[in-house]
């Protein structure tokens, strides 16, 4: 449970020490919390006019030591081609182990380039989705090229 402040002192240098404001769930529906629990003063993010946190630098120390990164964007119109990368960036993040019976058997010539042509499920945090490699007419294909390895 967060303890109470009496000054900013008591706080992280990115928090404040601040009066616990309620918010409903709907626009027009009372706020309901347990009695007392709106009393008192907490240490808060500290927001800007804006609303927005940060930068916060333990923020960016925490993903460095984990090897991960920390970025803070002052407004939307900042971030721009900064992550534009990241579908891509996500994207690569993926392996899909599989096993074609025509590699099993001896029938690709280690080296070669290959179409996959397949259509599979998947199913991610209960949504699923269909994906067809295949090709359609003479100028559509989006099937995947594979590289027989050995």
């Amino acid at each position: 449970a967060q303890s109470e402040c009496a000054s900013n002192d008591d706080c992280k240098n990115f928090e404040e020490c601040r009066a616990v404001t309620g918010y409903a769930n709907r626009d027009g529906s009372m706020v309901q919390v347990p009695a007392g629990k709106t009393t008192g003063t907490y240490c808060a993010l500290r927001r800007d006019e804006n609303g927005r946190i940060g930068p916060v630098d333990e923020y960016a120390q925490i993903a460095c030591e984990t090897g991960g990164g920390y970025m803070y964007f002052p407004d939307v119109e900042s971030l721009g081609d900064k992550i534009s990368f990241l579908p891509y960036a996500m994207d690569g993040l993926w392996e899909v182990p599989i096993t074609l019976d025509a590699y099993n058997r001896g029938e690709l010539t280690t080296g070669e380039p290959y179409n996959i042509q397949t259509e599979f499920q998947v199913t991610i945090d209960g949504l699923q989705r269909s994906k067809n490699l295949s090709q359609d007419g003479l100028y559509y294909d989006d099937r995947r090229v594979l590289f027989a390895g050995e």
